[in-house]
């Protein structure tokens, strides 16, 4: 293990227990696991993140990784799901394209905001939010510093309530 990590790596694994004197066992089971290269990390109140059956999402040029406890990863590197050994996993630190950047940037930004408004996350709404600033030619710094999502988060949240209280009603969980 000491070939494929080193002390102070960042590295994204699954808790597998918790022992009494409160270490932890990690489990880095494929390629999908292990060191993070070069990328952005963002921090966000960690109630915000939803359980969702994966965490590791592909957002167009975009790698992003949502941990529970609120940070999340974004890089341009795509972890492949199909690799089983660490052995033919195949990582380097790749150069970001201009295009990459400004994803990295709008993704982190967007993050920011939801962040700010005590907004769940999710891979649907992150899709809905990067398909509406591509669409409305939103600039990046606007995301962050202007009000140009607030209309947007504004309308989708008064229009998610509703559906969620009539869902409720009729028994379901949402």
């Amino acid at each position: 293990m000491r070939n494929i990590l080193a002390e102070n790596d960042t590295v994204v694994a699954e808790v597998h227990s918790l022992n009494n004197d409160r270490t932890v066992n990690l489990h880095t089971r494929n390629a999908k696991y292990g060191r993070l290269e070069p990328g952005v990390l963002v921090q966000v109140d960690h109630k915000l993140i939803r359980r969702q059956k994966h965490h590791m999402l592909q957002l167009g040029a975009v790698s992003v990784v949502l941990g529970n406890n609120g940070w999340l990863w974004l890089s341009n590197l795509r972890r492949n799901e199909s690799l089983d050994t660490f052995n033919e996993k195949k990582v380097g630190a790749e150069l970001y394209t201009p295009e990459q950047l400004q994803a990295v940037s709008m993704l982190h930004n967007i993050l920011k905001v939801l962040d700010q408004e005590g907004l769940e996350i999710s891979e649907e709404f992150l899709n809905e939010l990067v398909e509406h600033c591509r669409a409305h030619k939103i600039a990046t710094a606007d995301i962050l510093y202007g009000e140009a999502l607030k209309p947007f988060l504004k309308d989708r949240v008064q229009n998610s309530i509703p559906h969620r209280i009539v869902e409720n009603s009729k028994g379901l969980t949402y």
